[in-house]
């Protein structure tokens, strides 16, 4: 198989088999996130943000109100709510899974 061959397989792989989540070690670190962002409830982003990059999340966006964070090792989607002084004020830790879920329109 020459190297053309092979990366046609690779990406076929990729596109069709996309990484398997070890459920439990995705449920530890929603776990050890959950506590993490209970226990800075009302502190600086500053800190939460160093900590969070710590357990191996990633900023990918944010706004004034929000940042958003993800851990592909894990398939976790993270979004912290800001309130006007720039502290935590609420998060949503969602599996990527559950996230496509909730953004699938509705229908009947």
């Amino acid at each position: 198989m020459n190297a053309k061959n092979r990366a046609r397989v690779f990406f076929t792989l990729q596109v069709y088999y996309p990484h398997m989540v070890n459920r439990e070690e995705q449920v530890e670190m929603m776990k050890r996130t959950e506590a993490l962002l209970e226990r800075c409830c009302g502190a600086k982003t500053d800190r939460i943000e160093k900590e969070l990059t710590a357990l191996g999340f990633v900023q990918k966006g944010g706004d004034p109100a929000t940042i958003t964070m993800e851990h592909a090792g894990v398939d976790l989607h993270l979004d912290i709510g800001l309130d006007e002084t720039g502290n935590l004020h609420s998060y949503e830790l969602l599996p990527f899974d559950e996230l496509d879920k909730k953004q699938e329109k509705f229908r009947w």
